[in-house]
């Protein structure tokens, strides 16, 4: 029997082990650190999608999730950055795995903070892994909201340590709770919540 393909750094010719901080002028973000690629893969155990899904990875990092889920999932995704040490190591990342796997769907790369980047109408899902503080959380949200009101879609948010976000999100938002999965880790914070907009 065949073993399953083991997806790393290494597979996917990417270089995403560092955890970046903002520092102290930027107290709203926090340190860009990459999920490990067990928990991804854990995820998608548990995710269904189509090929018409779009993600997006607000705090997207160096790149990791991106570069995970559309060689995993074959999906369009994008990522939205605006460290400039991270932004360098972003771009070099998704170069370097398109010299690897070039027949992939595109990445596409916003160099803008997280609550001025324009949604679009085809995305479907967006990523959160605890990037920033609630204050731009909320902001974000508000975005994706007036997105859906504007083209309408059902929304699904991937909320990985959702712990800050949960009473706002549920009430607050137009989103729901519509999953939650727990990491086997031992650690009663790692765990996903999935959130979807509620019908009208």
């Amino acid at each position: 029997m065949d073993q399953p393909l083991e997806i790393d750094d290494q597979f996917l010719n990417i270089q995403t082990q560092s955890i970046i901080y903002w520092g102290s002028e930027q107290p709203m973000h926090y340190e860009s650190e990459p999920t490990s690629y067990s928990i991804l893969q854990y995820l998608l155990d548990y995710l269904t999608v189509s090929s018409q899904d779009v993600l997006v990875d607000f705090g997207c990092g160096t790149g990791r999730v991106l570069c995970f889920m559309n060689y995993q999932l074959n999906l369009v995704v994008r990522g939205v950055e605006s460290h400039p040490t991270t932004l360098k190591l972003l771009k070099q990342n998704t170069s370097d795995y398109f010299k690897a796997h070039p027949n992939q769907p595109p990445i596409e790369l916003y160099p803008v903070s997280a609550q001025d980047y324009l949604m679009q109408a085809d995305e479907t899902l967006y990523y959160f892994f605890n990037p920033f503080a609630l204050p731009i959380f909320k902001q974000v949200v508000r975005n994706i909201e007036k997105s859906i009101e504007q083209f309408p879609r059902t929304v699904r948010l991937i909320c990985y340590y959702p712990y800050h976000f949960k009473k706002f999100l549920e009430t607050e938002s137009i989103f729901e709770p519509i999953q939650e999965i727990t990491v086997p880790t031992g650690d009663w914070t790692d765990y996903f919540i999935i959130y979807q907009n509620k019908e009208r």
